[in-house]
């Protein structure tokens, strides 16, 4: 026997004053509260998503890309961990006329794992952007 949901539209939305202190707990208000929080949490990713940089590798040719939907920005501040390295550090300053970058511009070549990502900076370096997407190799201890 198949469950037909019900279309998210119906859930009622969030209401911060359920369930009521010392009140019997009921699955079906737990749930719409929980469907309720999800459709905000869903509304503010999709809203916040266009603002965000992505960052990308194509390991064919060995070249990162960003892609920002928001304004022009002159600078990026690359961040890596790495086998040797394993706290997130500033690994350098790109000017946004350097990309794509080379895999020899990101990486030594004697990491075992490692872990890029990226930040948009001001003039003095100060972030003002959102982190970028992290991109991993295989083997990233968790």
């Amino acid at each position: 026997m198949s469950r037909v949901l019900p279309h998210p539209h119906l859930f009622m939305p969030f209401d911060a004053t359920k369930p009521a202190d010392h009140a019997q707990i009921v699955a079906a208000e737990l749930r719409n509260q929980f469907n309720g929080l999800q459709s905000q949490i869903t509304a503010l990713q999709q809203q916040l998503s266009p603002l965000l940089p992505v960052f990308s590798f194509d390991s064919a040719a060995g070249l990162w890309s960003v892609t920002f939907p928001g304004p022009a920005l002159a600078q990026w501040i690359l961040w890596k961990r790495c086998n040797y390295a394993p706290n997130w550090t500033e690994h350098d300053q790109i000017d946004a006329t350097m990309f794509p970058l080379h895999t020899n511009q990101v990486l030594a070549g004697n990491e075992t794992w490692w872990q890029v990502k990226l930040v948009g900076a001001d003039d003095d370096s100060h972030p003002i952007t959102p982190e970028s997407n992290v991109i991993s190799s295989p083997g990233v201890p968790a």
